[in-house]
């Protein structure tokens, strides 16, 4: 959550500007951030929501990894991601973070594989996310 206010005050001002206008802040993308791991971590499920507006929910349900469907790979999960752009906004500060802290016990291979992992998504969500801020800056 932390990083969500960071990134928000460094955000580019195009991205922000059309976040603002359609009534979505920091404390959203700060929700979406925290209850992404929540929905991750328990046995929480999307539907017990209902407070949230349903920019939220559709964010999360983009963001939130689908452990129920092991048919998924990470590579469909990333273009699930791409789709909604407040997913691939969590989605890249998720991914800073897991890239900056050690990960326990994983032999170093394992640790690299994420880590190359990790860096081709980044990689795919940070291109994505430039050409909707192109396409937004050239429609205003």
């Amino acid at each position: 959550m932390a990083g969500v206010t960071r990134a928000w005050k460094h955000m580019h001002p195009t991205l922000r500007q059309a976040l603002e206008g359609a009534g979505i802040g920091v404390n959203d993308l700060r929700a979406i951030a925290v209850m992404h791991d929540v929905l991750e971590d328990t046995e929480m499920s999307i539907k017990e929501l209902l407070p949230f507006p349903g920019y939220v929910r559709t964010a999360l349900e983009a963001l939130t990894r689908r452990h129920f469907n092991d048919n998924e790979t990470y590579a469909e999960f990333i273009e699930r991601v791409k789709l909604h752009p407040l997913a691939i906004h969590i989605k890249l500060l998720d991914l800073t973070d897991n890239m900056n802290r050690g990960r326990g016990t994983m032999s170093k291979e394992v640790h690299e594989g994420l880590l190359r992992r990790y860096a081709k998504a980044r990689l795919k969500l940070e291109n994505y996310r430039y050409e909707r801020i192109e396409s937004l800056a050239e429609g205003a």
